[in-house]
């Protein structure tokens, strides 16, 4: 993590801790109130080690107007050809880190969607190439803060205020 990376929101309820190995697995975890967070067990952020996994995250409600405060944080380690897609759907306060590491032809796809402050960083660092696609839409505040060091592939965001 860089420094941009240390702020963690503080969480106190309905945590999801988990630590994915292996190849070909489908998760979906779905959290449809406020103060969510996502996470690893052993390790503050998500790992997912190994190749061609499909992950489908989505935090928040958007016919609940407290739902505020959601975490996601997720460790991608070797393997490639993993399918990443984040939702997160709040009145106010989300965050993303995702760390991408010498793992290769992943697609993320990020859609925040927030009345005010969505943050989401990313680093990834390797040969691969991964396809990013990433959203944020709300009144003020969003945050796309993308660090890749040595790694091709593809970025696409769009920020829009309404």
């Amino acid at each position: 993590l860089t420094t941009d990376q240390t702020y963690v929101m503080n969480i106190n309820s309905n945590s999801i801790l988990i630590d994915q190995i292996g190849n070909y697995d489908h998760v979906t975890i779905v959290q449809n109130t406020k103060y969510n967070s996502i996470g690893g067990y052993t390790q503050t952020a998500m790992p997912i080690r190994g190749g061609n996994n499909t992950i489908t995250m989505r935090q928040g409600d958007p016919n609940n107007s407290s739902s505020t405060h959601n975490m996601m944080q997720v460790d991608i380690f070797g393997g490639g050809g993993n399918t990443l897609n984040l939702t997160q759907t709040s009145t106010a306060g989300q965050q993303m880190l995702i760390n991408i590491t010498s793992s290769d032809n992943n697609t993320v796809n990020v859609s925040q969607t927030s009345a005010a402050m969505s943050s989401f960083t990313l680093s990834q660092t390797g040969t691969g190439s991964t396809t990013f696609n990433v959203a944020q839409s709300g009144t003020y505040s969003n945050v796309a803060n993308i660090r890749a060091v040595a790694a091709g592939g593809s970025f696409n965001i769009i920020q829009r205020s309404h």
